[in-house]
């Protein structure tokens, strides 16, 4: 039909392409958010086994930055931007410019540090909403990962802080809460996880600082590596840390920023302290 001697622009033809075009678009949607929101435990675990390819790409001398971005384009992009989308954290950014820095040589052995643990805040949030979604299995699942710098920090920080025993009796604890619905001990044990995995983080701020005031006046590359740690681990808490003490954060961000003269173990764990609240205390 036609108007003027114009063909009508929703006559048939047209209108049957506009709608294949609208029904294509909700599909790519509804599909990219299952894929990145709905996982299974098995997708879970295949998340990390890309994510521990990763980890031996990186210790691979010179490090394969186009294999590790292949591996992060195909198998965590989505998921690490569905993250974002939800807890506003730019963690997709901060991967893809570390590993477009790496390619290009600029600080290859900092920026690798930022793609692995930028990784562990990603696991981390990815349980915080498996957690408030009542997924307690995909929590466990992705605790896996998330776990990893406890596992390390009762290896190294004396006495043992035994945070990985904390966690693994808080999920046990958290699945038969769930089982009797007993609500108040959910709510408990949900928050021992969170804490106890925040703690993990915050006291691999303070190793890697510490390492780094240990070889700060011997080995500047070395030191680099060391910002590179503890500055992402700080990023998973430093939400926390501004919305409590928005002048720790000042402090902490006005350490990682400077020279490495300016870094103070005392003044990091006092700051970290103010910052976590009075749950999360770092001796």
């Amino acid at each position: 039909m036609s108007f003027n001697g114009k063909r009508d622009p929703y006559s048939g033809g047209f209108m049957i392409s506009l709608f294949r075009v609208v029904v294509l678009g909700l599909f790519l949607f509804v599909a990219g958010c299952a894929n990145m929101g709905d996982l299974s435990i098995s997708q879970i675990k295949e998340k990390i086994d890309a994510s521990n390819k990763i980890g031996k790409t990186a210790q691979t001398k010179p490090v394969d930055f186009a294999a590790l971005n292949k591996i992060y384009s195909k198998d965590l992009q989505p998921l690490v931007k569905s993250l974002d989308k939800e807890f506003n954290s730019g963690m997709d950014n901060g991967i893809t410019t570390a590993i477009s820095n790496g390619k290009a040589n600029k600080e290859p052995a900092y920026e690798v540090q930022v793609v692995m643990k930028t990784l562990t805040r990603v696991f981390y949030l990815a349980l915080v909403r498996s957690l408030e979604k009542g997924e307690i299995e995909k929590a466990l699942a992705y605790n896996e990962a998330a776990k990893v710098p406890a596992q390390r920090r009762d290896k190294t920080v004396k006495p043992c802080p035994n945070l990985e025993a904390t966690l693994t009796t808080a999920f046990s604890a958290l699945e038969q809460a769930s089982k009797t619905g007993n609500k108040m001990d959910i709510m408990l044990q949900k928050k021992i996880i969170i804490d106890t995995l925040k703690k993990s983080y915050a006291l691999s701020v303070l190793f890697e600082v510490e390492e780094l005031i240990k070889n700060r006046e011997k080995d500047p590359e070395f030191v680099k590596v060391k910002v590179a740690e503890g500055l992402t681990y700080y990023k998973i808490l430093e939400n926390d840390i501004k919305n409590n003490s928005p002048k720790s954060n000042e402090i902490i961000m006005s350490m990682f920023s400077g020279p490495a003269s300016n870094y103070d173990l005392k003044v990091l764990r006092e700051e970290l302290n103010k910052g976590l609240g009075g749950d999360i205390q770092l001796k």
